[in-house]
C-alpha cells in the first residue's frame, strides 16, 4: 500500500463528493503505516532492550494511528526522532480528521440545498432557520453557495411584498390618518423581515425596501415638480428640490417615527428616523447626479461660458447646506459613526477643482488690487482705539481677504467630511494657493520695501533736516511713519496669524497635512509666521537706530561744549539752547510712536531713548569734559529739564549712574575731610579708597574707575 503525502491530498468541491471512499482508502492505509512500524523496529533490533522499544512504539504507534490521537504521534516522534514510519502516521491522522471534518460539512450543505430547492411557499421562520445554520458552516464555498441560493428566494419575493404594502398604504391614507390598520403593520413588517434574510445586512446608501415604499408618495410628488417642465424644475435653483425634502420630513417625519416603527422586526436596532430619510434621500440624488453631468459639461476646459461655474459653485454651497441641515437639524447619521459623508461625496475632484480654480484667480485679482493700490501701506488711525497698533490699509484687506475665504469654505470642514479624499485634496490646494501665497508675495513686497528703506537711512547725510535734492522725505516723522508702515503691516499679519493658529479650521488642516506627509508640524504657518516675526524684529531694531541716529544729531552741539569748567555763576540757570531743538524734535517721534503702536511697543522705543540719551551724557558729556560747581549746576539742570519734558524712564542702570554722577561732581573738600583722613577731592582720588564714599552716599552703580575719573574732573 502506497502512503499518499499530505501534499497529494485533494481539497475541491469533488474531492467531496467522494470523501467515504476516501476515508477508506485512509483506513487500508492506517493498517499498512502500523505493519510498517512494526517492520522497521524490527529491523532495528540489537538488543533485548532495544527490542522492547522499538515493541512499545509499534504498539503506542498502532493504538494512535487507530484513535487518530495526533498529540501521541508527536509525542513518538520527540522520542524517537523523525522516523518515517511516525511522520506517515502523522500524515494520516491529520488527513483523515480534515476529510472527516469536510464529510460533515458536505452532509449539512446537501441538506440545506435540499431545504431550499424545497422551499415553494414562504416561510420566515424557516428561512431564517436555513440562514442561520449556513453561517455555522466553516467552508466558504459551500457557504457562499448557499447564500447566493438564498439571496435569489428573497429576491424572488421582494416585488411581490413591496406591491402588497403599497397596495396597503394606498387604501389605508396613512399620511392624513393618526393610525394604520393592521393589515399594513403586516405587510410592512413582512416586507422589513423578508429583507433580513439576505446575506448581506442592506446598510446605507442601501435603503430598506418598505422604506422606499412608504417614501414613495414623496417621490412621487417630487418627480412632479423636478423632473417635469414645471418653472420648479431650475437648475440655477437646486436649493427648491433641497428644500422639498427639508419640508416634506418637517411636516411628517414624526408621525413616520410613530407609525412605522422598527419595533419587534429583525431590524429593530434601527431606527425609522434615518431609514426612512435613507429612502426619501435617493431622487434627490438621482437629480444632484443629473445636474451635475449637466454642469460637467459647461465646466470643461473647452468652455468658455463662465455662467455653468457659477451655477456649480452654488449647487455645491446649497448640497453642502442641505448635509448639514440633515446632519444637525434631523441628527441624520445612518451609519451612527457621525461620518456620513452627504450628498456632497457625489461631487468628483473635476467640480471641487472648478471651484477652486475661480476662487484663487478671483483672490489673485483682489490681491492684486490690495497690494498695488496707491494707499497700499498708508496707516489707518480710524479702525482701531487708542494704545493699540494702528495697522496698515493693505494689511487689513489682506486680513478680511483671508476671513472672508475662511467663511465661504467653513463648513467643509465638518466631522462628517473628513474622510472625503477629493476634499481633503482641494482644503490642502487651496491653503497652499491662496493663503501661503499671499502671505508670502505680501511678505517679500514688505521685505523688499525694509531692505530699500534700509538703505536709505543708511545713506542719507541726515535724518533731522531733508536735503533739497533728496527723492525721498525720510527725515523726522516722515521717516518714522515709512518704518512704521512696514511694522504695522508686519505686526498686524502676526496677530492674525497667532489668532488663525488656534482656529479649528486651521487646526484641522494641520492635522490633515501631518496624516498626508507624515510631517510632525506644529502650524501649517509655522515657516511663513518666522519670517515675519524676524523681519519685524529686524525693522523695530532699524526704528531704534533711527532714532540714535536722530538723538545723536541733535545732541552734537551740545556735545561739542566744552566750557564746564568756565561757567559762571548767574542768578537763574535755564536749559542749554542745544537741547531745545532735541527735547522738540524727539517728543514729536514719541508722539507720533505713541499713536502708532500699541503701548508694549512703545514703552520698548522709549526705553531705548532713555537708554540712548543717558549713555551719550554720560560717555560724550561727563566722561569728555571738566566741571566747575556752575558747570555741574548746568549739566544737572539740563538733565533734569530733557528728563521731565520727555518724560523719560527712570528705572534702569545708567540713569542711576548718572544720578550718582551729580552727588560725586558736586563733592566738596570739606564733605571728604568729613570721611576721614583725606583733606581733598583729589587727594581721595588719588588714595583710591572709595569704600567710605560709596557707604555714606549709597553709591551702588558707579565703578571705582568711574569715580577716580570724576573726581579728577572736578575743579
Amino acid at each position: 500500500m502506497t502512503i499518499v503525502p499530505t501534499g497529494d491530498i485533494l481539497a475541491t468541491l469533488d474531492d467531496v463528493k467522494q470523501v467515504d471512499e476516501r476515508i477508506r482508502q485512509l483506513e487500508r492505509e492506517r493498517e499498512a503505516t502500523a505493519s510498517m512500524a512494526k517492520g522497521h523496529t524490527a529491523q532495528q533490533e540489537t538488543t533485548d532492550e532495544d527490542a522492547q522499544r522499538a515493541h512499545d512504539l509499534a504498539s503506542q504507534l498502532e493504538a494512535a494511528i487507530r484513535s487518530s490521537d495526533l498529540s501521541t504521534v508527536e509525542a513518538l516522534e520527540l522520542s524517537f526522532g523523525p522516523i518515517q514510519s511516525i511522520s506517515a502516521a502523522k500524515n494520516l491522522i491529520r488527513e483523515r480528521e480534515r476529510l472527516t471534518k469536510l464529510r460533515e460539512q458536505r452532509v449539512i450543505y446537501d441538506q440545506l440545498k435540499q431545504e431550499l430547492s424545497q422551499s415553494l411557499d414562504y416561510n420566515f421562520d424557516d428561512l431564517k432557520s436555513i440562514k442561520e445554520r449556513i453561517y455555522e458552516l466553516t467552508d466558504e464555498t459551500l457557504q457562499k453557495e448557499l447564500e447566493t441560493s438564498l439571496d435569489t428566494i428573497v429576491l424572488s419575493y421582494k416585488s411581490e411584498f413591496m406591491e402588497k404594502l403599497a397596495s396597503e398604504l394606498s387604501k389605508s391614507h396613512w399620511i392624513k390618518s393618526d393610525a394604520i390598520e393592521p393589515s399594513v403593520v403586516t405587510a410592512f413588517t413582512r416586507l422589513i423581515n423578508l429583507q433580513s434574510l439576505l446575506s448581506i445586512e442592506p446598510k446605507y446608501p442601501t435603503p430598506l425596501w418598505a422604506f422606499v415604499v412608504v417614501a414613495q408618495g414623496f417621490k412621487i410628488a417630487f418627480d412632479y415638480h423636478f423632473n417635469s417642465d414645471k418653472d420648479t424644475n431650475r437648475i440655477d435653483r437646486p436649493e427648491l428640490f433641497f428644500n422639498y425634502l427639508i419640508k416634506y420630513l418637517e411636516a411628517h417625519l414624526s408621525k413616520i417615527n410613530r407609525l412605522f416603527t422598527l419595533n419587534g422586526t429583525e431590524f429593530d436596532n434601527r431606527y425609522a428616523h434615518s431609514e426612512f430619510i435613507s429612502a426619501a434621500i435617493i431622487p434627490l440624488k438621482e437629480k444632484l447626479i443629473q445636474c451635475i453631468h449637466t454642469l460637467r459639461r459647461g465646466t470643461s476646459k473647452e468652455s468658455t461660458d463662465d455662467t455653468d461655474v457659477h451655477l456649480l459653485i452654488h449647487l455645491i454651497r446649497e448640497t453642502v447646506n442641505f448635509d448639514q441641515h440633515l446632519f444637525q437639524e434631523f441628527f441624520f447619521d445612518p451609519l451612527n459613526d457621525g461620518l456620513w459623508p452627504g450628498l456632497f461625496d457625489m461631487f468628483g475632484y473635476a467640480e471641487l477643482e472648478v471651484w477652486l480654480d475661480r476662487e484663487i484667480n478671483l483672490s489673485i485679482k483682489n490681491f492684486a488690487s490690495i497690494v498695488n493700490d496707491n494707499n497700499v501701506f498708508q496707516i489707518d488711525y480710524a479702525s482701531v482705539g487708542d494704545n493699540e497698533l494702528k495697522p496698515t490699509v493693505s494689511a487689513i484687506k489682506l486680513k478680511y481677504l483671508f476671513e472672508s475665504t475662511t467663511r465661504t469654505f467653513q463648513k467643509f470642514f465638518v466631522p462628517n467630511y473628513e474622510a472625503n479624499s477629493n476634499l481633503n485634496k482641494f482644503k490642502l490646494k487651496l491653503f497652499s494657493g491662496l493663503y501661503l501665497r499671499f502671505l508670502e508675495q505680501y511678505y517679500d513686497r514688505l521685505n523688499d520695501a525694509a531692505i530699500a528703506l534700509s538703505d536709505l537711512i543708511r545713506h542719507s547725510r541726515s535724518l533731522i533736516y531733508p536735503s533739497k535734492d533728496a527723492e525721498v522725505d525720510i527725515t523726522g516723522v516722515n521717516g518714522l511713519e515709512r518704518l512704521f508702515r512696514i511694522y504695522c503691516s508686519l505686526k498686524y499679519v502676526i496677530q492674525s496669524l497667532n489668532v488663525w493658529n488656534h482656529e479649528v479650521i486651521f487646526i484641522e488642516l494641520n492635522k490633515l497635512y501631518n496624516k498626508i506627509s507624515g510631517a510632525g508640524s506644529i502650524s501649517l504657518f509655522s515657516s511663513i509666521l518666522g519670517d515675519y516675526d524676524g523681519l519685524q524684529q529686524k525693522v523695530f531694531e532699524l526704528t531704534t537706530k533711527f532714532y540714535g541716529r536722530s538723538i545723536e544729531a541733535l545732541l552734537k552741539n551740545y556735545g561739542n561744549l566744552n566750557s564746564w569748567n568756565q561757567i559762571t555763576e548767574i542768578e537763574k540757570f535755564t536749559l542749554s539752547n542745544e537741547l531745545v531743538t532735541l527735547i522738540d524734535k524727539v517728543q514729536a517721534l514719541l508722539d507720533f510712536t505713541r499713536k502708532t503702536l500699541p503701548e508694549h511697543d512703545y514703552n520698548r522705543i522709549k526705553n531705548s531713548v532713555s537708554q540712548y540719551i543717558a549713555d551719550y551724557l554720560f560717555q560724550n558729556i561727563i566722561k569728555n569734559n571738566h566741571f566747575n560747581t556752575h558747570g555741574v549746576k548746568q549739566l544737572s539742570l539740563d538733565f533734569t529739564t530733557v528728563w521731565e519734558k520727555l518724560n523719560l524712564k527712570r528705572n534702569f542702570p545708567m540713569y542711576h549712574k548718572l544720578v550718582e554722577s551729580f552727588q560725586v561732581l558736586n563733592l566738596t573738600d570739606e564733605q571728604i575731610q568729613d570721611l576721614g583722613s583725606y583733606g581733598s577731592v583729589k587727594q581721595l582720588a588719588r588714595a583710591g579708597e572709595f569704600d567710605g564714599l560709596r557707604n555714606v552716599m549709597q553709591l551702588n552703580h558707579l565703578k571705582d574707575g568711574d569715580l577716580l575719573d570724576m573726581m579728577l574732573r572736578i575743579h
